[in-house]
């Protein structure tokens, strides 16, 4: 996986390749960092749940 990223100061190139297997890519146009990351890491985005936090009573 190559990934080209402009950030106003220059460019960013990210290369990552796997020894085996393949990344798996979500069905959406465009990703944010957070899915990036867990791409990479090799969690699927569509079966992770945010859990809603403990908010504790006032």
């Amino acid at each position: 996986m190559k990934i080209l990223y402009w950030d106003r100061s220059g460019f960013f190139l990210l290369y990552k390749r796997l020894e085996e297997g393949t990344f798996w890519m979500p069905e959406c146009e465009e990703i944010g960092a957070r899915e990036l990351m867990m791409v990479l890491e090799g969690i699927e985005v569509s079966e992770v749940r945010q859990r809603r936090r403990y908010q504790r009573r006032t």
